[in-house]
């Protein structure tokens, strides 16, 4: 808590028992407190005194703040507060940084994180557990630990991953920003014959989202990248297959909300008229209406996008919220 808010909080206190000569419990506390932050760089010591003995006070309200402040500021040779005392939980992420602070093997450390990971973020934590594999003292059943940590946070650096393991492996790659081996790893899967049709479609998906970080340096190659997922299911290879369908119909749908970001409505509307010719009567179109007025009414041609909203309600829509958004926008439109 800043100083000046403590200040102001006292003050309050004074103001409220004005009538009695001498100020409460509570205002001194929190003067002492103010005053123990206020020489934290001038006379260390003599702060450390203070949170110290406002540590010990159960009853003054920051007693559990002052035992944090004293675990991050006193010499802990001399701290005779316990380890062990519990604080609120708001408090554990400091009480357990300064613990940390006194490991010194990289094991110690690295099992700490494991119990309590809310204290560092997660390329802290990766290199926590990296330095602690890499430790010549660590035990065979630490070091199996550690590494099942830092493969679960960070599986790029599974030395063996399995096909299974792959998107895993990609998305951390892309996490960092290493966009070449996420982009190989993918390629491995599309082009790659023990591979389903559905992880393909799904490697096709991630490349998508992987150029799309990249866009702004190759815009073509995101694209291409929409186009060729869009592309990668016929529809009339995929008969009456509904998965396949449905997949065929998710990556279009992403295709033309490429295409309307990036290049405007007149594209995307024809690729929404040649989808739902192709797919009438093979699944619920209500999606394609919906877009297409939207589209309309960035154009402004408010009575189109009413039209196509209203062959969107006559469609099957087996959600709600997407029943409400279409009804929101012929509203609006009207």
């Amino acid at each position: 808590m800043h100083v000046w808010r403590l200040a102001l909080l006292a003050t309050l206190i004074i103001c409220s028992c004005s009538t009695q000569p001498l100020l409460s419990k509570e205002a001194e506390g929190l003067i002492e407190y103010g005053q123990a932050n206020t020489l934290l760089k001038t006379e260390p010591s003599k702060s450390c005194e203070i949170y110290l003995a406002l540590a010990e006070k159960k009853e003054f309200i920051l007693t559990d703040v002052a035992y944090v402040r004293s675990l991050q500021n006193c010499d802990l040779k001399t701290n005779v507060l316990n380890w062990d005392r519990p604080v609120p939980p708001w408090l554990e992420k400091e009480k357990n940084l300064v613990f940390y602070k006194t490991l010194k093997a990289p094991v110690e450390k690295a099992l700490f994180v494991q119990k309590n990971p809310q204290i560092f973020q997660t390329p802290e934590r990766v290199q926590i557990y990296q330095a602690a594999v890499a430790a010549a003292d660590i035990t065979p059943e630490d070091k199996m630990a550690i590494q099942n940590s830092l493969f679960s946070l960070a599986p790029r650096f599974m030395p063996h991953p399995s096909d299974k393991d792959l998107f895993k492996i990609i998305k951390d790659y892309r996490s960092v920003r290493d966009f070449a081996k996420a982009k190989a790893s993918l390629n491995k899967i599309i082009s790659g014959s023990t591979f389903s049709w559905e992880d393909k479609m799904q490697a096709h998906k991630e490349m998508v989202s992987t150029l799309k970080l990249q866009k702004d340096q190759n815009l073509q190659a995101y694209l291409k990248s929409a186009k060729t997922w869009a592309e990668f299911i016929k529809p009339d290879a995929a008969g009456t297959n509904a998965a396949k369908i449905n997949a065929y119909y998710d990556a279009q749908i992403n295709y033309v909300r490429v295409i309307w970001t990036e290049k405007g409505t007149d594209e995307s509307i024809k690729i929404l008229a040649k989808l739902e010719k192709t797919l009438r009567g093979r699944r619920s179109l209500y999606e394609i209406f919906w877009l297409r007025a939207r589209m309309f009414e960035e154009r402004k041609s408010f009575a189109d996008a009413v039209t196509s909203l209203e062959l969107a309600l006559k469609e099957n829509i087996s959600q709600w919220k997407d029943k409400e958004k279409i009804l929101w926008s012929l509203a609006w439109s009207y």
